[in-house]
């Protein structure tokens, strides 16, 4: 797995020119570490529950809750869409259709996945990582300035 992500990480077109951000949840924790031992610079999101998030170095926290939210925000406001020949297109769509939210006695919001007929729901986690990573990880502050009279 670890030289697999290795090799993707570093093929075109963005070979080199692109953050390499991974679900650090359960055995993803193992492969952060496998892949931190051979210096590859990534970082883990850790699903957890409650709504926040933060960052520590390599690794992640993030709210499960926080991560569909904004994934949900960025496909009503039309910032993400999918291609209508996208390949994969039913799989993660039947994925990200596999979650469900209940609320408990004490209002809390507990998020479930069940499995989908291929028996996992991974593109759609990866998704939602991809979609948390773009608006929570991303550089904040880019600062574009001009040099008038500089020609």
């Amino acid at each position: 797995m670890v030289d697999y992500l290795i090799r993707l990480r570093n093929a075109p077109p963005f070979g080199g020119r692109s953050e390499l951000v991974i679900d650090g949840t359960s055995i993803g924790r193992v492969v952060s570490d496998m892949m931190h031992e051979q210096s590859v610079d990534h970082t883990a999101i850790t699903m957890t529950g409650g709504q926040e998030w933060r960052r520590a170095g390599r690794y992640c926290n993030a709210s499960k809750t926080l991560m569909i939210e904004n994934l949900a925000v960025l496909f009503a406001s039309g910032d993400l869409k999918f291609a209508h020949d996208l390949p994969l297109r039913s799989e993660i769509e039947e994925d990200l259709a596999s979650f469900t939210t209940q609320t408990t006695a004490a209002g809390n919001q507990i998020i479930t996945q069940s499995r989908n007929a291929s028996g996992h729901g991974d593109t759609g986690i990866a998704l939602i990582v991809a979609a948390f990573a773009s608006q929570y990880l991303a550089p904040q502050n880019i600062r574009v300035s001009t040099l008038k009279g500089w020609f």
